[in-house]
């Protein structure tokens, strides 16, 4: 069952056909009394059928036996969902982000339901290995082995070149799963953050080479270059520029990006603490730079928007996306606006972002320093719908 049904299971197309899947009207189900299908409706078929056959072997067969067949299982979904991953993109509507979205969604489901088994998800597979044999056979035919070919005793060149070796494999689905999901929470925050911090991005990079270049000239006893805030590219204003089309960038494309995560998985605001993360570190590498290798005068004139200012933003847009729960996929929260917009306008407000804004004094508001605190885990706790102590009733 778990090589038919779930390896080796080959979807069809209304299987991968997502983002329609989780449309609303796709889960209305139209017969009367029940306007909704159930939570599980919209999930892949693999993943189903995996938790309906472990939660039937839980406490019916020996707990060794079913680490075995759980482990298997396991893996055996996580290959049948990266693979169909890959399939989401054939339909016309769904992009690189969806298929990413779609695997981040199954994977985090998976890891929730298995969390009530109480059992490890390991075990040691042992395998017969006859690699070796090809290499003894050589070294027997030109006449490289050691040993007499018609000695009864375990030098005997033949004997060794025939007699398999037998290796212990350890196979571990719960950190292969949590492997796989935290490959494909970074591919996912990659993708969503790459065009809006490229430009920052770029220029860190440039200013660390410049950097180095310049050191390694000053070791050298070469003359000195043009100090790094007189570049072009590295002057004030350039960056006072740069981080407001950041801003801007920020806030006119993570909105319809965070709505179609709130497609995917509505219950996981956690799932943005990564997103918040990549943002932060590029601010602090900023931050860093200006004050190690620009004098006071010239870092004093740039202001870098403060993450936690940003992680505000990103929040309100993922609360106003749980508001909008019928929005269409090509639907987006509406835009943030700063605290400089019309006072007729109704919209939830935040104060502006913009590097360029005002400095308010110190004793209210203190320059921003790179933190150094330490982030929450993004490691998604939460109750799950299979019930171990209940086998016999499927998922």
């Amino acid at each position: 069952y778990i090589r038919d049904e779930i390896f080796s299971y080959t979807p069809t197309r209304d299987d991968v056909d997502y983002p329609a899947k989780l449309s609303p009207t796709a889960q209305a189900n139209p017969s009367e009394g029940a306007p909704m299908r159930p939570l599980y409706s919209t999930w892949f078929p693999t993943l189903q059928r995996t938790l309906m056959c472990l939660s039937k072997l839980y406490l019916t067969v020996d707990t060794r036996i079913f680490e075995g067949l759980a482990s298997e299982a396991v893996e055996s979904c996580i290959d049948s969902l990266v693979r169909s991953s890959r399939m989401v993109l054939s339909n016309g509507t769904a992009t690189q982000l969806d298929a990413q979205l779609f695997l981040v969604k199954h994977l985090v489901i998976l890891q929730e339901q298995i969390a009530p088994f109480d059992i490890s998800f390991s075990f040691t597979e042992k395998r017969v290995d006859f690699t070796h044999m090809k290499g003894a056979m050589q070294k027997i035919l030109t006449g490289q082995s050691q040993g007499s070919l018609f000695s009864l005793n375990a030098r005997n060149p033949i004997l060794t070149a025939t007699t398999p070796r037998i290796t212990d494999n350890q196979l571990d689905a719960r950190k292969t799963l949590d492997t796989e999901l935290k490959s494909a929470v970074t591919g996912f925050v990659t993708n969503i953050t790459q065009k809006p911090l490229e430009p920052l991005l770029a220029f860190l990079t440039k200013a660390n080479a410049f950097l180095n270049t310049q050191k390694a000239r000053a070791t050298a006893g070469s003359g000195a270059d043009t100090p790094l805030w007189e570049q072009t590219w590295g002057k004030p204003e350039t960056i006072v520029a740069m981080l407001a089309d950041l801003v801007s960038a920020l806030e006119t494309q993570l909105p319809p990006l965070l709505g179609r995560m709130h497609l995917y998985l509505p219950t996981h605001p956690r799932l943005l603490q990564p997103l918040k993360q990549a943002i932060r570190d590029a601010l602090d590498q900023l931050a860093t730079l200006l004050a190690k290798h620009y004098p006071a005068h010239e870092a004093a004139r740039v202001r870098v928007p403060h993450p936690d200012h940003l992680s505000l933003m990103i929040d309100t847009w993922w609360s106003l996306a749980d508001k909008q729960p019928t929005a269409t996929t090509s639907s987006s929260p509406p835009p943030i606006h700063s605290s400089s917009s019309s006072s007729s306008s109704t919209s939830t407000s935040l104060p502006s972002l913009s590097p360029q804004q005002p400095t308010v004094t110190p004793t209210s508001s203190p320059a921003y320093t790179p933190s150094t605190t330490t982030h929450p885990s993004t490691d998604i706790q939460q109750t799950s719908i299979v019930d171990p102590s209940r086998p016999s009733e499927p998922v």
